[in-house]
């Protein structure tokens, strides 16, 4: 059969189950199945005669995920029901679910970006006077990314006095 990734061997989702009939049909399949047949091709190992996957582009034409992979941006804090000071910081937190590692959180209070958190729980902190925020309704919106480069965002309304 030649030399293969592990996705070309066992479906990842039943890894009992039988060996995929299409397994061009995982989105992963193309990271794996690519690199692993141009290793084998270097180092002398047969593909058997089955085309070596070099264009990746027309590979990834047959390959759409369903869906983003970011499944729920939660802003957990700051609370929606609580009056913030001005004074005093504003600590943002997210709760994220995602099928891939999330990078980076980007943060933004009223359109204005205001930075980002690369570490995981990607907490952050808002220094209300620093940002020049008025008393009253402010929007605080946060996009996630993940390695894939999806995105998915969320936002809420947060008060200051």
């Amino acid at each position: 059969m030649g030399v293969h990734s592990i996705l070309f061997w066992l479906n990842k989702n039943d890894p009992n189950g039988p060996i995929p009939t299409n397994p061009y049909s995982d989105e992963q399949f193309r990271f794996w199945e690519i690199p692993v047949q141009k290793w084998a091709t270097n180092h002398g190992y047969s593909t058997n005669n089955q085309p070596l996957i070099t264009n990746p582009v027309s590979l990834s034409n047959q390959i759409k995920p369903t869906e983003n992979t970011i499944k729920t941006v939660t802003i957990i804090s700051p609370d929606q029901q609580q009056i913030y000071s001005l004074d005093n910081p504003i600590m943002t937190r997210v709760q994220i679910d995602s099928l891939n590692p999330i990078t980076k959180v980007d943060y933004f209070v009223n359109g204005k970006f205001i930075g980002s958190s690369k570490n995981s729980p990607f907490d952050f902190i808002i220094k209300a006077d620093d940002l020049k925020i008025g008393s009253g309704l402010n929007e605080l919106k946060v996009v996630a990314s993940n390695i894939n480069g999806e995105q998915k965002d969320s936002s809420i309304q947060f008060k200051v006095q």
